[in-house]
């Protein structure tokens, strides 16, 4: 039997910001980890909603986790013709690890299941180079999870820095740059980090 586990205090204590760099390629940060390996976004559509869905771990897998705060209607359109995304997790106001992930796109009239095989069909990678570039160049965003949303006041950005070109690496996230830069394809175009991908057409 499929055991399914993901802790329900990720649903409240969980932040998560939403930014477009200057070419409107998206990125999400958010200021706690995960259990399970994020695989992709869905973005609904209907709701302007984000739903992060995770990779199993054998017979394990874990519940989607919905994002709590709608996309507003200036980037959703920017979303709905964008392809991936990046996903960065905090810790303690360093980048500990970054994802490129695909996004399945839930259209008013859309197919869940086929919103999910556009994930499945295009894997998850690491992605702390890409991230790097992005949070140099991201410009604008929202916030699209809040803990204790409910409890009204002040929603705070995720990260305290006012410029995000000023976040740095944990030790383990610069051991994981040096990891990617040796994976990574060795001519002369890839011996700098990447350009952040852009929307399609």
């Amino acid at each position: 039997m499929l055991k399914c586990s993901l802790s329900r205090k990720y649903i409240k204590d969980m932040n998560i910001d939403l930014f477009f760099s200057s070419k409107n390629f998206p990125g999400l940060v958010c200021d706690e980890g995960f259990d399970y390996v994020p695989s992709g976004i869905i973005f609904d559509m209907r709701l302007s909603s984000l739903t992060l869905e995770f990779a199993p771990k054998g017979k394990d897998f874990a519940e989607a986790f919905e994002m709590n705060v709608a996309v507003s209607d200036d980037f959703a359109p920017v979303l709905a013709e964008t392809e991936m995304i990046l996903l960065g997790i905090m810790d303690k106001q360093e980048l500990s690890k970054a994802w490129v992930l695909p996004i399945g796109v839930l259209e008013d009239d859309g197919d869940f299941a086929y919103a999910i095989d556009t994930i499945r069909m295009n894997p998850a990678r690491d992605g702390l180079r890409e991230m790097i570039f992005f949070l140099k160049d991201a410009e604008k965003g929202q916030p699209v999870h809040r803990e204790h949303i409910s409890q009204g006041g002040a929603i705070k950005p995720v990260t305290e820095k006012q410029d995000l070109k000023e976040i740095t690496l944990t030790k383990t996230a610069e051991r994981g740059l040096r990891q990617e830069a040796r994976n990574a394809p060795t001519s002369p175009a890839n011996r700098v980090a990447p350009p952040v991908p852009q929307p399609k057409k």
